[in-house]
């Protein structure tokens, strides 16, 4: 099933997968339509090998990724889930229980809220823009996390017992023991600490550039 194959969204309310469909390419086209496919209740035939469906979300046959999620199916994701897949587009609530999420690929949340972020406790890997159409300013790495892809229109606070990455007092994101820029925002000057040997390329767009000496 192609990408976009779900366009009119607002006319579809329900779609069952049959057994021979191997590959589902969901995508989002803009915000007006994450509400729009929150909305469609999938089930998935029992004898397909691929895919698996409860309580109209779609998952992978093992139930380990997200693909979609039925939001009138309330808070509950299944509890062998551990990663959001690319394009869920997943809203985020305060009920909504991601604790047994280590993986989030990219387009995989969506943030309405304008409050800083916190990760889930136990995600290990941001993807690239793992969050969309969101005016939060910050996200908080919690301890559990190991890799962070380009997500560099935020800035980080970094949990102390996190031991790959750690912050500074102007939300840039660093590496644990502080020798290499990752990436962070910036409204003008962007500020290196002293310190730091190493810069990432094409990490943080910025009008002016302070590097330490070292």
């Amino acid at each position: 099933i192609e990408y976009f194959s779900f366009s009119c969204t607002d006319k579809i309310k329900k779609i069952y997968i049959p057994s021979s469909v191997k590959e589902i390419r969901k995508s989002i086209s803009s915000d007006s339509k994450i509400s729009e496919l929150s909305n469609i209740y999938f089930e998935v035939s029992g004898t397909n090998p691929y895919y698996a469906s409860e309580n109209g979300s779609l998952y992978s046959k093992d139930f380990s990724k997200l693909i979609h999620f039925y939001s009138e199916n309330g808070t509950k994701i299944n509890s062998k889930c551990n990663e959001i897949s690319k394009m869920c587009g997943l809203i985020v609530t305060p009920e909504i229980d991601l604790n047994s999420i280590k993986i989030l690929r990219k387009k995989s949340l969506v943030y309405i809220g304008t409050e800083d972020f916190q990760i889930p406790k136990n995600v290990e890997l941001l993807d690239d823009d793992f969050l969309i159409y969101t005016k939060t300013n910050k996200v908080i790495l919690p301890k559990s996390v190991k890799y962070v892809g380009d997500v560099k229109n935020y800035y980080f606070t970094v949990e102390k017992e996190n031991k790959y990455f750690s912050s500074d007092v102007n939300g840039y994101l660093y590496s644990a023991n502080g020798k290499t820029f990752l990436q962070g925002k910036s409204d003008g000057t962007l500020k290196v600490n002293n310190g730091c040997e190493e810069i990432f390329l094409s990490t943080c767009e910025c009008v002016s550039l302070e590097l330490p000496e070292t």
